[in-house]
């Protein structure tokens, strides 16, 4: 399935899976499930903005917060407990002992000996022809016949450079289109994408994602929801004249690191990469001004200096705390 951006993905997803899926047990309750592996690849075009990542539909009521700041954070290399359950109150409930994660992408990533994702810049920068770029979650001896509650669901990724632009495939064992595929994961792995082409110098390419389980959880309460929703029901990117833009990630490569570190650890600093200073902090206190007193709405409406309709995080932050804050 070749798809712009996730707001079209996911509605599309539905409609397969509606048409082609099959009924199966599965460990955590009953699924839809597509027979074999199923491709969906986020196509760049000279018309489309990479990476347009953020969901808006009102029906799907995706926590734009949570899908930030867990991409974030894996970028960082974190497993911890503490820093992402601010941002996600039952996301401990996959934690082992309440502490770290044990699949956690980020600490598999870059954490411990070997920084992966430093050795794949190096390795694009030395030669933009290799196609031996492999990133690896899962692991052999950590994941087969664990028991763990946070077993690796993306599991291996594919980098390789093409016509100037970065192109990444992500293999997945097992994608829950709603909350996984479609939800946290477009997020999670286009913001990799995005820091490693920064980071090497070049555009993003197009983005694939192979999921060998491509499913929906049939017996929850959502689903009944979703399945009724067609591609009309969405916003999508661009709407009004292509005012709606996804906001840069990276602006000064030299800095980028020390800044998420700051920005992780709340450490002030005068940030050269405007993702922080113009997304991430306003979010942040919004996020914080919602859980504390209910009023992250106002203060994303007030104490923001720049045109929220511009700016596609805070435009889905502003419709996520408007339900909720009235």
């Amino acid at each position: 399935m070749v798809v712009k951006n996730v707001n079209e993905a996911l509605p599309m997803g539905i409609d397969k899976l509606l048409k082609e899926g099959i009924e199966r047990d599965s460990r955590a309750g009953r699924v839809l499930e597509i027979p074999g592996p199923f491709v969906t690849t986020y196509i760049k075009t000279t018309y489309i903005k990479p990476w347009e990542r953020v969901l808006f539909s009102k029906i799907r009521d995706a926590n734009p917060f949570f899908h930030l700041f867990e991409s974030l954070w894996i970028l960082a290399g974190r497993n911890d407990v503490k820093w992402i359950s601010e941002y996600n109150s039952i996301i401990n409930q996959f934690s082992d002992d309440d502490v770290v994660f044990h699949g956690a992408y980020g600490k598999r990533l870059r954490g411990g000996k070997t920084d992966q994702i430093k050795i794949a810049i190096e390795l694009l920068l030395e030669n933009e022809n290799d196609r031996r770029v492999v990133l690896q979650i899962w692991d052999k001896t950590e994941d087969l016949r664990v028991k763990s509650k946070d077993i690796p669901c993306n599991d291996l990724i594919f980098l390789k450079i093409r016509d100037g632009h970065l192109y990444m495939t992500v293999c997945c064992r097992s994608n829950d289109i709603i909350w996984g595929c479609y939800g946290a994961n477009v997020v999670q792995f286009s913001i990799l994408q995005e820091y490693i082409a920064s980071m090497v110098g070049i555009n993003m390419g197009s983005y694939t994602q192979i999921s060998d389980s491509y499913h929906a959880y049939i017996g929850r309460k959502d689903w009944e929801q979703m399945k009724t929703v067609c591609i009309e029901d969405w916003y999508t990117y661009p709407w009004s004249d292509s005012i709606m833009e996804a906001h840069r990630l990276v602006n000064d490569t030299d800095s980028f690191d020390q800044e998420l570190h700051c920005f992780m650890g709340g450490i002030a600093n005068n940030y050269k990469n405007k993702f922080f200073s113009d997304v991430a902090i306003p979010m942040q206190k919004a996020w914080r001004a919602h859980r504390e007193a209910g009023y992250g709405y106002r203060y994303l409406i007030h104490e923001t200096s720049f045109n929220v309709d511009h700016n596609d995080w805070i435009f889905a932050a502003l419709q996520w705390l408007k339900k909720r804050e009235g």
